[in-house]
């Protein structure tokens, strides 16, 4: 499913995300902001381990589990699936964490950080790498867009990730675009809009080319 060479550089961008966390907690107070309301302005609170500990913890979950189920799966259920991709998205998917880590840590020492919009520009930015790569993956069970119509066919598997590919590289700038021009509430209405026109889009297209590929030519 994923190279070893993959593995290692999960597992120790894993590790360093945790030395940076318990760097950290020396120097943060005992209670630390950890969630913000639509406006961006603070409305909970929690103890100092939480914002250095559990990120770091998930990806090392997360990075055990990938290493895991590459020993299980090690090509993802399909012989043309390519372990490289996968490792690459799951490097970006990391990535992408420990940048939102670092913006908590320094939310949580003081400093002025606009999080629901490091937030926005974190996923739009995902989406938007991720995106470019969609029209790559082979039909799986793990990875990309899985309905009961891309699972069943590799030709429906292959044009809806050519189209959502493309799609989701729009909607991830878009979504960075709001974060940068528009009110915290504009953004997060768009991110979350836009995943959900995602999933009905890709519901409804992959059925019609599934339906397509089934009347006599």
């Amino acid at each position: 499913m994923i190279a070893p060479r993959h593995l290692i550089v999960l597992a120790s961008m894993a590790i360093v995300d945790l030395a940076l966390g318990l760097a950290a907690l020396r120097f943060l107070p005992t209670r630390v902001p950890m969630h913000w309301n639509w406006q961006g302005h603070v409305d909970g609170y929690g103890p100092a381990w939480t914002a250095a500990l559990i990120l770091p913890g998930c990806l090392l979950a997360a990075a055990a589990i990938l290493a895991l189920l590459s020993w299980l799966l090690p090509r993802a259920g399909n012989p043309a699936s390519r372990p490289a991709i996968y490792g690459r998205i799951a490097i970006v998917i990391f990535l992408a964490f420990i940048t939102l880590h670092a913006a908590l840590l320094r939310a949580a020492q003081g400093h002025a950080i606009d999080f629901p919009t490091v937030v926005m520009l974190i996923e739009g930015a995902l989406f938007a790498v991720l995106g470019n790569w969609l029209g790559k993956l082979r039909r799986n069970a793990f990875a990309g867009i899985r309905t009961p119509w891309t699972l069943a066919s590799d030709v429906v598997w292959e044009r809806t990730h050519r189209v959502g590919g493309r799609l989701m590289v729009g909607y991830g700038l878009v979504v960075m675009l709001f974060a940068l021009l528009a009110p915290t509430w504009a953004g997060i209405t768009v991110l979350l809009g836009g995943l959900l026109a995602g999933l009905v889009w890709a519901c409804i297209y992959s059925r019609q080319q599934f339906i397509r590929l089934q009347k006599p030519a």
